[in-house]
Parts: C-alpha cells; structure tokens; sequence
C-alpha cells in the first residue's frame, strides 16, 4: 500500500514465515551499512586521464560510487567505511605506479598572412588538448601545450601562414527590385572568398571578386530583379472568416503579403498576377460553399444541464452557434435546416433518457424487516445521492425514489441483505470510513484475505463518499476491522499557532523543509493567516511536538492554543508555555519586571536562573530612562484591566509566573494563560521599543508622532519600505499591500496593511521617532571657533588638560535598537549612530593655518567650551605680550632705522 508505507501478505503461514526472514534479510544485508563521503587528491592532469577512473573502477567494490573532478583535481567516493579503505589503498598504488604527465609550457605565435580565427578552426580538431587564446589586433596566437604539441603547432602554423594568391576586381550592381543586403547575404554564403556589400534603401550592391565569380554575380541579379511586378486587390469575405484565410494564404505562400480587416471582413492581399488569380479562385470557392440559409430555434431541455448540453452540441458542430439558457430550461441554435435535425434528435434523446429521470421502484422484503432493510439502504445511498427512501411494513415492502443508478444499487444490497434467517444469522452489512486510504489497494487486499473463506464476504467501495460496505459474518467484518486499523494512518488534530513578531511565510517554509521526506499524504497541512499573524497546522501529535521543537530553534515567540479544533480536546501544557529569545542584562531586566509587575498583575513572579559567582554589572539610570518609561506606560496600560477587579482575585488566589533564565532564551510557564500573554507583551516592549497606536480597527492604525514631521516620515517610511527587485516576490506582495497615508493637521500617520506590516511600521517608529536618535543627529555636530589673538595651539594643550575626562570617557548611551526586518541602509545607519554613542565624548584640534580650534561635543558642552575659549581669546588681546611682527618699508634705509631704534629701546 503505496499512501501507508505498507505491504500486505495474503499467504500460509510457512510462506508469511518466508517473506518475514527476506524482508530482514533486506533490512539487515550488507547494503544498509551506513555510506559515507571521501575525496581523495590526486596528481596534476591525473583527473584528465580515463583510463585512471577505468582501472580503478576495475580495483574498487562494485557498490562504490566514483567520480572525477577535473576542476578540483580530485576523486569523489561514496560507500562504507570498508569500501572506503579499499578505494584509498588503491588510490595511493595508482598514484605511485602512474607515470608523471608531460610538462605544459606557453607560447607565443605571430601571424603574418592567416587570421587568427581561420588558425584556431585548423588547430583545434588537430591539437585538441591543447589550450589556444586568439588576439585579433595583433594577429598572434597564445598556445598552451606540450613539446610535442608545441611543434606540431608550429609546423602547422608555417603551412597556414601564407600570402594569398588573388585577382579579385571590385563593380558595383544595381538591383531592379529587392534589398541588395539580403542578396549580398546569400551571395556570401555560396562565394565565401568574395567581399560583398549590399545597401537595403537604394538596392545596389558592391562586389570584390574574381571574373568568374563576377559572370556568376550578374546572373544571378539579372534574374533577381526580374520577379514580375506585384498588385494590390482587396477581396471581400461574406461567408468565411478573414483572419482564418489571411492565416491560411500565408502559410501557403509567404512571399504574398496579406492584411486581414476585421471591422469590414476583407483581406487586402499584395502579389503577382498569376497569384492574384489563384487567390481569387480561393476567395469564391469559399463564398460558394454555403450550406443553405441559417435559422435560430429553441429547444427545451429536461432532466440535464442546459449549459453542458450546449457545449457538448457546440463540439459536434462548430459551424452553429448554440448556447444554453439555464433560467428558462433550454438552448438556441442557430444553423441549416439540416443542423437544426440533428440537434433535435439529439435532444429529444436526452429528454427521453430513463437514466436522466427519477422513478419509483418498489422492493418486496421476504425475511427480514423492511425497517431494517430501509436503514441499510440510506446509509449505503449517502448524502451525495438525492435518491428517498421508505417503506411500509403492512405490504413489507421498501420504496426507493431515485435515477437507475440509485435502483442498480439498491437492488443489490436488497439481494445481500434480505436472506433467510438461518443463513442471515451470521452475515450482517458493516460500513467502515476508509478517509485517506487507496480504495484499490484495499479492495484487493481484503479480497486476497478471505479469497478461500467457505462464506463468500461481498465488498464495496464508495470513492465519492469515502466508504467501504462488507458484507459478512462477525468473525470476517473483525479481521476486516483489524486490517484497516492496521492501514488507517494516525489521526490528525488541527492547531492554531501565533507567531508574535514571526514571518509566518518563512515559518511555513521552515515546516516543509523539516518534513520534505515525508510522503505527501503524510506530511503536516499548514495554512497561513497573514491579517492574525498565526498559522493553521493539521498534523499528528508527533509532528505537533516536532514544529513546536523547531519554531522554539527559529527563536518565534509561538503561541499554541490549548484546544484541538477538531475533537474539542487539548492537552493544555502547549498554551501554559512560552519561549522568549534572550533579552541582553538578564539582572536588570529582572529588576524591572519586579518594580512594574505588581502594577500590571495579581500574579506572582517565581524565577529561577543558574548561579552566577560574577558580581552584577552596575545599572546606568540614563541608559534605563527612555525603557522604563516604555515599561511604565505598557505597564499602566495593562494596569487598568486590574483595577476593576474584586477583592476576591486577590494575590493568593493567583497562579504563579515562573520564569526560568537560560543564557539563550527565557522559558515562562503558568497556569493562567493570560498573565503569561501579558508578561510576553512586556517583554517585547523592552526588547524592541516600539511606537503604541492610538487607535486601531482591523487592519488600520493611527500613530502620533512628536518629534519628527509626519510627511517626511511617510516619505522615510515608503522609501525603506518599497518592494526591490532583490526580494521575493511573497514579500514584494506583502509590502505592495501596505500603505501609509500622513494627516499633518495632526502630525499623525494612518497605516494599512497586516499585523506584521504594522509591527514593523512601529519598530521603525519607535527608533526613528525618538529623542535619543534626534539628540544624536543634532548634537554631535563639529564647531569651529576663530582665535583673533590667542594662538590655537597653546589653547589646545589647556583645552585638553581641562576637560581631560571628557576626552577619555564614552558618551553612556544605550545603544540603539534596530528592528527585525529593516532595510541594510537603515541598519548601517543606526550602526553609525551606536557607534558614535561608544566613543570619547569630545574631540578637540587646532587648525594652525587658520589659528582655530575645532570640536565635536555635545550642544550643551559645546557652548560651555566655546564660551571659555572666547574669554581666552579675549584675555590674551587685553594683556600686552611680546610678539613679532614684520613691518614693510617703502623708502627709508633698514640700517638707519634699526639704529634709532636701538637707541630709543636703549633710554
């Protein structure tokens, strides 16, 4: 049984002893050894060798699979590890044994005469190992090969380099009709060593060739140009189809140029003559075959489809035109007099049809109730039958309203059921589902099973409903149930699975791959619902355990519900358990849940985490600001929900939360289901602080911004967002569906599109709305300060003496987060910025041609550094200090000068 996996055996019981011990012995033989993967190195060019593979192959095991990599050099072996011995020993002994390759070397050959690609084509089938590279410009050619092949390449070379011996004449050709491109084409194909040209506007043509290959030329175009002169008519069709015609007259002949109009039924054909003749011949003799005037009639149509009739007629004559009415019951069609008989009669035959109508037969029951008898033939007939049954047990009779079909089987099962008492005692009707099982396989096996019975079992397969009818006694209907229970495949429950923040599409990808061995019948069914961000899974238990196993590895926050959709029952631990992906400084997180979380629950907090002997990293209260904020407006969000409550859901009615912290990821578990979703939310607002809504119906959201513009925004968020070519196209779909409207009345943005969407939208919201982004951007700006009279060196060494831990410590601010899913560019971008936030907190340099000083700091230390640099700069100017300064003169004599001065710097 292909779908089970299975092989039925209907034999003795030696035989069934037999085909046990083979199929161990199958199970067990020397070919279910565990087969591996070697590759082996091997000497240059040895790859290249065939009769190395051959004497191998000759040397190996038989089930040894070899392969030759000629790129990597290398031997690729797969068996077991014995057969893998045996190909190694023989792999070294050959490579010893084999001699050495011949040397390759290159070379270089310079053409004089022959073209480098007339070379190539004589060397390559002559020296074909050999590698050969062509330089067109300078007439050489590259060789790569053995001596031997070195010198056979020379030598040919020597015989092909030769002047050519030609007395070719150049004329020119004036065609009467035609493209002399295309003749200069097929010209060149039969005289390869003549120079033709042809120009396709004016029909002439240029010719470098021999005499004789001349007189050949001009034959030719003597004949080319005298094709006759060509005519245009215009044929109307009145019976026939012009675009069929233009189809058919082209196929015929396709120097005929041929347009077919279709608003006036006409062919406009351009040719010759005689062809114009032959053309009309067609056209006529078309025009001439009609069968009669053509008239329209209905028909009424009983007991079948009007619609399916109608096509099935239109096939059988394609020259009417029928169509089929279903509101009034019949068909029209519109043809001859003698299409109009045929379909009548077609008609009235299906009126007529006793299978088409539904009759009354009556079933005299002699043994048996006919209440009984009535019963077995409803469950036999099926909801899919429209067939009614009843009875009377004053007549014992049994009355089935249906086709012939209906009665055929009734009839039968009436013959099978209603048998005398001492033959009936032991024989009864049993109906069993067999959903996802082949019928034939069944039907055959069970028939082989009970083939030597004494009591003949009847059986019946319906493929519609899904049902097999035995008919027997009790001990044949319990083996028969046995064997099916042995066939029917485990039951399957449908699960409903939240994915959180989860690509549910890359999710379902994960699943298939997982099970992509599994027979298809077998393999789990997996819906997506992308508006609820969940999937819909129908699978065994088994296959349940395994996705909720590999959404845990794929680090989804998967939420499975605790009740099978289809028999109403769960197992209750899948909804009790969460799985969260680490989130960073375990200890502060911890801290934080157990300040906010008595606000947002009654539930207690139980957590357990390993023993760690490393002291606790101190907590920065800057670093935490803009998160606790977050943790606090989540946490009075779902603070209101509490407020409510009454005294009697107090705490010690409560069920605890337990968190267990792992260095990978949190496990959380409790048996209230909703505290649990609530401490998942939390969470997710601390990992990835993103923007709350504040409004959302269905698949709309409205989001406040109030920092940044909210144009600019959509205009950011389109540009990330926009589907690129590098995407899939599932993606580029999802991504085409959302849309972002901007209302600047409110500085507000109105998002469409599914959760997912939407979630992202947030995250980017979150970090690009932000205070903490928009201080970085503006506030790390570089300043240049002018000195009028202090000198900028100086200032610089006092600068960096003064705010000399400020120049060694790092800004502290907590790194940006970037959000799953964004775009390279704007995870570069936030990179940057945290890259930024881990260095000195200010730079400072002087500028010694501009006597300036540069910095980059902070707003507020910025202006704390510029003022102090102005008041420097401003003390020097006050205070008179010795300076050097070089003073021009136009007239008066430098030493004269120099003197006098000395004199009055001397008093």
């Amino acid at each position: 049984d292909a779908p089970s996996g299975q092989i039925v055996v209907v034999a003795p019981t030696p035989v069934q002893e037999r085909v046990a011990q083979v199929v161990q012995l199958l199970a067990s033989g020397p070919n279910t050894a565990e087969r591996t993967l070697q590759v082996f190195p091997l000497k240059p060019r040895m790859a290249d060798t065939p009769s190395f593979l051959k004497s191998l192959q000759a040397l190996s095991p038989t089930h040894v699979l070899l392969e030759i990599n000629p790129i990597t050099n290398s031997l690729v072996a797969i068996g077991t590890a014995d057969e893998l011995k045996i190909v190694q020993k023989q792999v070294q002994e050959l490579i010893e044994k084999m001699p050495e390759p011949a040397t390759q070397t290159s070379a270089l050959y310079q053409l004089k005469y022959a073209t480098t690609l007339s070379a190539i084509t004589v060397l390559q089938p002559l020296v074909p190992k050999a590698t050969l590279v062509q330089d067109s410009v300078t007439r050489s050619l590259a060789a790569t090969a053995t001596a031997e092949e070195h010198s056979k390449i020379a030598a040919l070379l020597k015989v092909l380099d030769q002047p050519a011996q030609t007395n070719q004449t150049t004329k020119v050709y004036q065609l009467k009709s035609g493209s002399g491109q295309g003749l200069a084409y097929v010209l060149t194909a039969i005289m390869p060593d003549a120079k033709l040209f042809g120009d396709r506007e004016s029909g002439a043509m240029l010719a470098s060739a021999t005499e004789q290959q001349h007189e050949v030329i001009r034959a030719i175009v003597e004949q080319y140009g005298d094709s006759g002169q060509f005519q245009t008519r215009v044929f109307t069709i009145e019976r026939g189809d012009a675009r069929s015609l233009q189809a058919a007259i082209a196929e015929w002949n396709n120097r005929i140029k041929v347009t077919a109009d279709r608003g006036s039924n006409s062919l406009i054909v351009t040719a010759s003559e005689e062809e114009l003749k032959r053309i009309e011949g067609i056209v006529s003799g078309i025009e001439n075959s009609g069968m009669g005037q053509q008239e329209t009639r209905f028909y009424a149509v009983r007991g079948s489809s009007p619609t399916t009739l109608a096509s099935a007629l239109q096939l059988n004559f394609p020259k009417a035109s029928i169509a089929g009415d279903t509101s009034g019951g019949g068909i029209f069609v519109t043809g001859t007099p003698a299409t109009q008989l045929h379909v009548k009669q077609v008609v009235d035959q299906e009126n007529t049809s006793p299978n088409r109508q539904s009759n009354l037969r009556a079933f005299h029951i002699q043994h048996i109730p006919p209440p009984e008898v009535a019963r077995s033939l409803i469950e036999a007939l099926g909801k899919r039958s429209t067939a009614s049954v009843t009875f009377n047990e004053d007549t014992r009779s049994v009355f089935v309203v249906g086709i012939a079909d209906d009665h055929q089987l009734a009839e039968e099962i009436v013959k099978l059921v209603d048998v005398p008492r001492h033959e009936r005692i032991f024989r009864q009707l049993k109906v069993f589902p067999v959903d996802g099982l082949d019928g034939k396989t069944l039907m055959d096996a069970l028939s082989a099973a009970f083939h030597d019975e004494p009591d003949r079992v009847e059986l019946r397969h319906d493929f519609s409903t899904g049902r097999l009818y035995v008919f027997g006694n009790p001990s044949q209907l319990s083996r028969a149930e046995q064997m099916l229970q042995t066939l029917t495949p485990e039951p399957r429950s449908l699960q409903v699975v939240a994915l959180g923040a989860q690509d549910p599409y890359s999710a379902k990808e994960a699943i298939d791959a997982l099970f992509t061995d599994t027979p298809y019948n077998r393999s789990p069914l997996v819906t997506v619902d992308v508006d609820h961000q969940r999937l819909l899974i129908k699978a065994t238990a088994d296959q349940q355990t395994q996705i909720r196993n590999l959404l845990s590895q794929l680090g989804a926050t998967a939420s499975f519900d605790s009740t099978s959709l289809e028999d109403g029952q769960g197992s209750g631990e899948i909804g009790r358990i969460r799985l969260v992906p680490s989130v960073g400084d375990s200890a502060r997180l911890l801290d934080q849940l157990r300040s906010i979380w008595p606000a947002i629950s009654p539930n207690p907090l139980k957590i357990v985490q390993p023993h760690q002997s490393d002291a606790k990293a101190a907590s920065d209260s800057d670093a935490q600001s803009e998160q606790a904020a977050q943790v606090d407006a989540a946490a009075e969000t779902e603070g209101q929900n509490h407020q409510s409550q009454p005294a009697s859901d107090g705490t010690h009615n409560a069920a605890n939360v337990v968190i267990v912290v792992g260095k990978d990821q949190w496990t959380l578990a409790s048996e209230d289901v909703q505290a649990l979703e609530q401490l998942e939310r939390v969470l997710n607002v601390i990992r990835n602080p993103r923007a709350q809504p504040i409004l959302s119906t269905g698949n709309y959201s409205l989001y406040l911004l109030q920092r940044t513009s909210a144009k600019e925004m959509e205009s950011t968020l389109e540009l990330l967002l926009k589907p690129s070519d590098q995407r899939s196209s599932r993606s580029a779909d999802a991504l085409r569906r959302l849309k972002i409207v901007a209302d600047e009345r409110t500085n507000a943005l109105i998002v469409s599109g599914s959760a997912a969407d939407r979630r992202l939208v947030e995250d980017l919201l979150g970090v690009l709305d932000s205070e903490e982004l928009l201080g970085r951007i503006q506030s790390m700006q570089p300043t240049t300060i002018v000195l009028e009279s202090a000198n900028a060196e100086r200032v610089e060494k006092l600068l960096k003496d003064i705010y000399r831990s400020q120049l060694s410590t790092s800004s502290s601010r907590r790194p940006l987060p970037i959000p799953e899913g964004v775009s390279s560019e704007v995870a570069t971008m936030l990179q940057q910025l945290n890259a930024q936030s881990s260095g000195p907190l200010v730079t400072i340099t002087a500028d010694e041609p501009t006597n300036s000083i540069i910095i980059r700091a902070p707003r507020d230390l910025t202006a704390e550094i510029q003022q102090f640099v102005q008041s420097l700069d401003q003390q020097t100017a006050d205070t008179p200090s010795r300076r050097v300064e070089l003073i021009r003169l136009h007239s008066s004599n430098v030493k004269s000068i120099e003197q006098a001065l000395r004199r009055l710097l001397v008093k």
